[in-house]
């Protein structure tokens, strides 16, 4: 979301704005500061036709950007369970997130994400 802001700020043109979010304050600040941003919901039962849909015309550039959870691979958490902890397995989800849109946008997808 912050991205969006930051490319509008630089003159950048965002057609639209879509989210997967499940945490209801962040949704709630998401309906106030980008009202017209589709919300997909939780990346575990994501349906993708309609964001399939939306990006699949040729002219569109498609940036992800995501904040995975850290929880259960983070220094500061004694009791981590690494990568196979419930938190941290949606770095898999991310993965096929983009693995589908690069299939469905070759060449026109940046993807970025961060713990």
């Amino acid at each position: 979301m912050v991205l969006s802001l930051v490319l509008e700020q630089v003159g950048f043109p965002v057609s639209s704005t879509f989210t997967i979010e499940i945490d209801k304050d962040a949704l709630a600040i998401q309906r106030v500061v980008f009202p017209a941003a589709v919300a997909f919901g939780n990346i575990e039962s994501l349906c993708l036709t309609g964001l399939m849909a939306a990006i699949a015309a040729p002219e569109v550039l498609v940036i992800v950007s995501g904040g995975i959870p850290c929880n259960d691979v983070s220094m500061l958490h004694s009791r981590r369970l690494g990568h196979e902890g419930k938190h941290s397995s949606l770095v898999r989800q991310f993965a096929y997130l983009k693995r589908t849109i690069e299939g469905v946008a070759p060449g026109r997808t940046l993807m970025m994400a961060e713990c």
